[in-house]
Order: C-alpha cells, then structure tokens, then sequence
C-alpha cells in the first residue's frame, strides 16, 4: 500500500496497485487522463520506489487493465485472510506478464 500511495502522487498517475514478489514491486498504474505512460514517468516511479522501498531490488510496471485487475485480486484474498503462499503462483504467473 506505502508503494502505491508514493506512485499515486507522482504527477501523472490516477491510481496504482502494488503487490511484492521477491525482491520485486510489482506496479500497475492508472495514467491520468491524457497522459501516457512515458520512459520518463517509467523512471521516475522505479526511482522512487527504489529509493523509498528498501528490500525492493526490482520494479515491474505496466498500465494494463487487466494486469490492474488481477493484482487488486490477489490483494483482496490476501486481505481477507489467503495465504501469500497459496498465491504465489499467481503473482509469478503476473510478474512474466510483465517481465
């Protein structure tokens, strides 16, 4: 959640949902109205959450719908009480999406 909250203030970016694989975020964000994601909006989050996720050694980011979709999913089952363990083939199944 700390993850997306610092995302989702960067300029340009409505919305974004993070799961952690690994050493790895995993980052979908919602683009502003207008916007796209850009090489340099692709930098400026990997920087950030680099810079403010210490243990975090790779980020993963995308703008696909359905990517979004899945991870707010997967963070659902884990908040109502899922194991990380029995989701982690799902996350990895979404990192190689992404990767």
């Amino acid at each position: 959640e700390k993850i997306s909250d610092l995302v989702v203030e960067l300029y340009g970016v409505d919305d974004a949902t993070t799961i952690i694989f690994e050493d790895a975020a995993i980052i979908v964000v919602k683009i502003a109205y207008e916007e796209k994601l850009t090489e340099e909006l692709n930098s400026t989050i990997e920087k950030t959450v680099l810079d403010e996720a210490p243990g975090i050694n790779d980020v993963l980011i995308t703008d696909k719908s359905n990517i979004f979709s899945e991870i707010n999913n997967l963070v659902a089952e884990l908040l109502q009480g899922e194991s990380y363990d029995s989701l982690v083939n799902e996350i990895a199944k979404i990192k190689n999406k992404i990767h």
